[in-house]
């Protein structure tokens, strides 16, 4: 209900869209000589989807990530930003073969032309900015399932260097020292249907609904949340709303402080630290699997034994 005094709302029904973060925005939704349930319908499918939202998710579906980059006023800036963009993604294809898990396709680079800004005004929104606010080139890291990681880049801050730290973080193994709770991005509103959940099961070669697949992961965040003693919130939003790359610098050192085994800082991704044991994926269930198979059997001959000799 606070939203309709911190709003002004007066008409209803009202629709208000909030984000993980705490934004609003009111939708409008009523339209003279429409039916309600038709205006319902397109306003949730506005929601959820857009040409921008569709062209990430079918990149984000099959490659390593993508980098969206929201050009700004100036010609000049959008090219030297677009040449950093490409030269960070060169360098991550350069190294992904000597990462813990294969990776098909490189990162790609999805471009927001200035001209079209409003037409992806909840896009805009959900990454925390405003249509008029960009007047200069900005860019974000995007994977998963349109996951946005890291700091919002902004002009000059959008260097080769900034956005390969991010990227690489993407490629570590899952099991090392960073935090999961911050590791999991702000979710952006998207429409992941049938068809990218099967495109993203062929390219990973894996299907991430199996329910041993998800055993397994969960084992793996539960192990980052007994690691970490300060609370996620905290450190995600600080993670999230970083507007440089010195203040991303000072976060993950401080989160390595605060775990059992030390996690990397950005930028220390050489090519031995990409390396890391690749283990599959259900290699420790399946030996303990094994294990009990074995005690049980051990028990069961055991057992039938001693009911051998009661009967001799």
């Amino acid at each position: 209900m606070k939203y309709i005094d911190l709003l002004r709302i007066s008409s209803f029904p009202a629709f208000v869209l909030v984000s993980p973060e705490g934004l609003s925005l009111p939708i409008p939704i009523m339209e003279a000589n429409r039916p309600f349930k038709e205006m319902l319908s397109s306003t949730l499918e506005d929601i959820i989807s857009s040409a921008k939202r569709e062209e990430i998710l079918e990149q984000v579906s099959k490659s390593y990530g993508v980098v969206l980059l929201m050009e700004g006023k100036d010609t000049e800036q959008n090219k030297r930003a677009k040449q950093a963009i490409s030269a960070a993604v060169k360098r991550v294809t350069g190294q992904m073969d000597k990462m813990p898990k294969p990776i098909s396709h490189p990162p790609e680079i999805v471009v927001l032309d200035f001209k079209r800004l409003a037409e992806e005004k909840l896009l805009i929104w959900s990454l925390g900015l405003e249509v008029e606010e960009i007047l200069t080139p900005h860019a974000v890291v995007l994977y998963g399932r349109g996951r946005w990681l890291g700091p919002m880049f902004e002009g000059e801050g959008i260097t080769e260097n900034n956005l390969a730290d991010v990227l690489f973080i993407i490629g570590a193994d899952c099991e090392c020292g960073f935090d999961h709770r911050w590791l999991q991005g702000t979710m952006l509103p998207l429409k992941w249907d049938w068809n990218l959940q099967v495109q993203t099961a062929e390219a990973l070669g894996f299907d991430p609904e199996n329910p041993m697949i998800k055993t397994e992961i969960s084992r793996i965040v539960r192990k980052g949340y007994n690691y970490y003693r300060q609370p996620p919130s905290a450190n995600q939003r600080a993670f999230a709303q970083a507007r440089s790359p010195d203040q991303v610098q000072q976060i993950i050192p401080a989160q390595a402080e605060n775990t059992i085994s030390p996690a990397p800082a950005v930028g220390s991704f050489s090519e031995q630290s990409i390396l890391a044991v690749n283990e599959p994926v259900l290699q420790k269930p399946l030996y303990l699997i094994a294990g009990l198979m074995i005690l049980t059997v051990g028990i069961g001959l055991f057992i039938a034994m001693r009911g051998t000799r009661r009967n001799l």
